[in-house]
């Protein structure tokens, strides 16, 4: 069974378990860095690494890791690299690294599904925790913003900011339609929603606010 590795032992004993299967793609001295991390880390196979986002979706097509551990050179570079993943190898667990984690990036992330969320500075023991929560099917993200993912009372949702943020980028509502697979009168229906809680008139007005309070970059 996918999972195991050979034969039971004798009592007591349990059989080893194939280690999680992990892409790096991040610059060179991150990768280097990581490895250095991983050398103790029997749980974790690097079986490759890229840079770049179009590099990192590109080998997580052919190699098919379990997890594809990215430091983006951009701060949107997570979210891109969450949107290509999904669409070219949808079974690869994506978590991000970041220099500087924010509760907006942290938003925007795990509306698109990714799996972790955590410091570039991580202690190799979170970036482990973060490694089998992913794999397993969980999330691990920085604990530092797990409360700002919460819910509040006239918030802007997951889905409402990154049809904004796809919006702020200049795609006209069939575009935004198209690529998040919903109707543009669900496109709206968000924009209209999001300029009623912000108490604003117009798109710009709201994109404006936005960025001034961190929603979208």
């Amino acid at each position: 069974m996918e999972g195991t590795a050979g034969a039971a032992g004798g009592p007591g004993e349990r059989p080893a378990r194939e280690p999680i299967r992990v892409l790096v793609a991040a610059d060179a001295l991150v990768r280097e860095a990581l490895r250095h991390r991983f050398q103790e880390a029997p749980e974790v196979a690097l079986v490759g690494e890229a840079e770049g986002c179009e590099a990192a979706v590109r080998r997580a097509r052919e190699l098919r890791p379990d997890v594809l551990l990215f430091d983006p050179p951009t701060p949107r570079g997570g979210a891109d690299a969450a949107r290509a993943l999904r669409a070219a190898a949808p079974q690869v667990r994506l978590v991000v690294l970041s220099g500087a984690v924010s509760g907006l990036q942290a938003r925007i992330l795990a509306g698109l599904g990714v799996s972790g969320y955590l410091a570039k500075a991580a202690t190799t023991g979170e970036l482990l925790r973060a490694l089998r929560a992913a794999h397993a099917g969980g999330t691990y993200f920085e604990p530092t913003v797990v409360g700002m993912l919460l819910p509040r009372p006239g918030a802007p949702t997951d889905r409402e900011l990154t049809v904004l943020q796809l919006a702020a980028d200049g795609a006209r509502y069939r575009e935004i339609a198209r690529r998040l697979a919903i109707s543009e009168r669900t496109v709206r229906f968000h924009l209209e929603n999001l300029r009623r809680k912000a108490g604003l008139l117009s798109r710009d007005e709201l994109v404006r606010l936005a960025r001034q309070r961190g929603w979208i970059g």
